[in-house]
């Protein structure tokens, strides 16, 4: 029996350490169904993730989403764009962004954490990020191209025909099927 309990111990310090730890994770955090978007053109992008557990059976009875303007932010726990709380649901898709009002051109961080049938809290997932897209009409800068409604053949540059070669910085080439509009620039990089 002496010899036994020095072999028993490690599989049983094993067992106790397995028990009491989470036995449900967050993973593969999606926003807008990818994973880490660039340009989201959405005001309140949606967010999804996927549990995965060391039991059978095992489910989500609660979430909780923090969003941060900066890593460290959301690192420390500080969610300054928007803290879900604690919410009681098994929805883990088509979660819809509530906080702060997004900004145009903008990257965010989050994470998220959930509950499970036990009511015990998983630890925070890894964090995910997004950015924005340009969201107000405001925020573009661009100028159209285009003819401006005017009679094609009066532009600088006409040319009648598809074969025809344009010649000029600028140029408008019309033929029975479309319109093409061209401009010449140089880049510098």
């Amino acid at each position: 029996m002496k010899f036994i309990a020095p072999f028993l111990l490690p599989f049983l310090l094993l067992f106790a350490t397995s028990c009491s730890t989470n036995t449900i994770a967050v993973k593969e955090l999606r926003c807008e169904y990818s994973i880490d978007p660039m340009a989201v053109d959405t005001p309140q992008p949606r967010f999804s993730w996927i549990l995965e557990s060391t039991l059978r059976g095992q489910k989500q009875t609660a979430f909780q989403v923090l969003a941060a303007s900066s890593r460290e932010k959301l690192k420390k726990g500080d969610g300054d764009l928007w803290d879900s709380g604690k919410v009681v649901s098994e929805q883990s898709v088509h979660i819809r962004y509530a906080g702060a009002p997004l900004q145009s051109n903008r990257t965010c961080y989050w994470k998220v954490r959930v509950w499970d049938k036990e009511g015990a809290p998983s630890k925070y997932s890894d964090a995910a990020v997004f950015s924005t897209a340009l969201l107000q009409q405001s925020d573009w800068q661009a100028r159209w191209i285009g003819l401006g409604g005017g009679d094609p053949k009066s532009a600088k540059g006409y040319y009648s025909s598809p074969s025809g070669q344009p010649q000029g910085a600028d140029s408008v080439r019309v033929d029975s099927r479309s319109t093409l509009l061209r401009k010449e620039l140089t880049r510098d990089k």
